[in-house]
C-alpha cells in the first residue's frame, strides 16, 4: 500500500474488481510526544496514505465496473485513544474521516464508502496492553472472533463471510 508502483500494478492487474477492502494496518506503538516521528509517519503511511492510494487507484476500476463498495478497515482506536496507542489512534481516525469524505466524493459513480471499526482483538491489543479491551466500552468488549480465555485472534474466512453478507452489492450502492 505504500509503494505507488505496486498499487498501480495491482489496479491494472485486477480490472474486474467490484469491491475494495482496505485491510492493511500498522501499529508500532509510537508515542506522539516522545517517540521518533518516523514511527508516527510509518503508521500514517500505511493506515491513511496507503489506504487513500488504494482508493485512488481502484475508484476508476470500480466506476468502470458499474460502481461497488469500498470498505476501509479502521479500528475502535479511531474513537478512543489509550496510552501507547496515540499515534495509531490518530492514524486510524484519519482513515475513518477519509472514509467519510470519500463517501461524498464517490457517491456519483455508485461507489459506497464505509469503514468497519474493529475492537481490541485481531491485532492482539489485550496481550500487549492489559485491560485495554475492558476500557473500550460495550462495542469493543467482545472479540470479533471468539477465542480462548484472555486470547483474541482473527479468522480471515469468518471476516470474509461477514463482509460478504454486510457489504452491499454494486446494484444496491446506487439505490
Amino acid at each position: 500500500m505504500t509503494d505507488p508502483d505496486a498499487v498501480a500494478a495491482a489496479a491494472r492487474t485486477a480490472g474486474d474488481v467490484d469491491l475494495l477492502v482496505n485491510n492493511a494496518g500498522h501499529n508500532n506503538w509510537a508515542h506522539l510526544l516522545d517517540d521518533d516521528l518516523d514511527g508516527v509517519r510509518a503508521m500514517l503511511d500505511v493506515n491513511f496514505r496507503g489506504a487513500l492510494s488504494m482508493v485512488r487507484a481502484f475508484a476508476p476500476v470500480l466506476a468502470a465496473n458499474g460502481g461497488g463498495p469500498i470498505v476501509n478497515i479502521a479500528s475502535s482506536a479511531s474513537w478512543y485513544a489509550f496510552p501507547g496507542l496515540g499515534a495509531y489512534a490518530a492514524a486510524k481516525a484519519a482513515n475513518w474521516n477519509m472514509s467519510n469524505a470519500l463517501r461524498h466524493e464517490l457517491a456519483g459513480q455508485g461507489t459506497l464508502v464505509t469503514s468497519v471499526h474493529i475492537g481490541a482483538g485481531p491485532a492482539g491489543v489485550r496481550e500487549v496492553v492489559p485491560g485495554v479491551s475492558e476500557r473500550l466500552g460495550p462495542t469493543g468488549r467482545e472479540p470479533a472472533v471468539p477465542a480462548g480465555p484472555g486470547q483474541l485472534r482473527s479468522d480471515p474466512a469468518r471476516w470474509a463471510r461477514f463482509l460478504e453478507r454486510a457489504v452491499p452489492t454494486p446494484r444496491r450502492c446506487r439505490s
